[in-house]
């Protein structure tokens, strides 16, 4: 150690000053007292308790208006769907699909009366082409009633695959931006959702 006031070496025995005669031993002990109250501070434990209660208490308040929020937002989608009466068949080689009276039909689709840019577009396609449009697509499953397909989905389109009895369908459903409502898509989803079999 240094003497405070002269800056000489002092033994580790004796710190009183041989040179100018100042007592370190007064200033050392000062010393270890401030660390031991920094020390001490740093460790109280009520402050670290206090602290992690306060966590907790914004944690839990959190949680609980996310909850909140995701139950306004599936309380709001489930009073947009509606359910849509499906009255009238379309046969499209093995498969029969459901529409309601706002819709007509072809001898390939099914259109929206109101906006007919708005349809659906029934084709039977080859194992070459099927191929093809799974490869260079990005799929996802979908189940209709009676069994599993593929979709993807396009600029306003998005079409479905799939295969039965050997035969392979693609059916495309075809919208206009401006006529494409949540109404609309509910509607779409349950036409698509209602393909069977044909018996």
């Amino acid at each position: 150690m240094y003497c405070q006031k002269c800056n000489r070496l002092l033994s580790e025995d004796n710190l009183k000053c041989t040179k100018c005669g100042f007592d370190n031993s007064i200033v050392s002990k000062s010393i270890k007292l401030k660390e031991t109250n920094v020390v001490n501070k740093k460790l109280n434990p009520i402050t670290v308790i206090i602290g992690i209660i306060i966590l907790m208490i914004i944690s839990f308040a959190i949680t609980i208006i996310i909850m909140n929020n995701n139950k306004k937002e599936e309380y709001e989608y489930n009073t947009v769907t509606k359910e849509v009466v499906l009255n009238n068949k379309f046969t499209f080689k093995g498969i029969t699909i459901d529409y309601p009276d706002t819709w007509g039909s072809s001898k390939t689709a099914i259109f929206n009366r109101e906006s007919q840019k708005v349809n659906i577009t029934f084709k039977e396609i080859n194992e070459t082409d099927y191929n093809e449009l799974t490869s260079i697509n990005e799929c996802l499953k979908h189940s209709f009633k009676d069994f599993t397909g593929l979709t993807y989905a396009e600029e306003s389109l998005y079409t479905y695959l799939f295969v039965l009895d050997g035969t392979y369908y693609k059916i495309t459903v075809n919208y206009e931006k401006t006529s494409y409502t949540e109404e609309m898509q509910n509607e779409i989803s349950q036409i698509i959702n209602s393909i069977t079999q044909k018996k």
